[in-house]
């Protein structure tokens, strides 16, 4: 499975389309609960989810804690299709610490 954050471009065939955090989590949560975290094959993250919602810097960050809570030690595929130029090199930075967390 893989999940495709963004609220305005439409997901990948193939891939699970959240448009805010929320939808996200819901995804993540219930596809890791039922199959695991190793049938997570890809995150990829855009960081402007729309006018008043989580940007996506945040639910990177909420999934390096989940990481950290749960001890996860399968990294799926992380990646950031952000344009946004501030906001990309930060979650490609919780993305690394991901891989540092999962592999302590």
């Amino acid at each position: 499975m893989k999940i495709w954050l963004d609220d305005i471009r439409p997901a990948p065939e193939g891939w699970e389309w959240a448009t805010n955090a929320d939808c996200f989590w819901r995804i993540f949560w219930n596809h890791v609960t039922w199959h695991g975290i190793e049938s997570v094959e890809a995150i990829s993250f855009d960081n402007d989810l729309g006018e008043g919602e989580t940007e996506g810097w945040i639910v990177a960050n909420s999934l390096l804690q989940a990481y950290i809570r749960e001890g996860f030690t399968y990294v799926p595929i992380l990646k950031c299709h952000s344009a946004n130029v501030a906001a990309r090199p930060r979650i490609e930075g919780y993305f690394n610490d991901i891989v540092k967390v999962a592999r302590t």
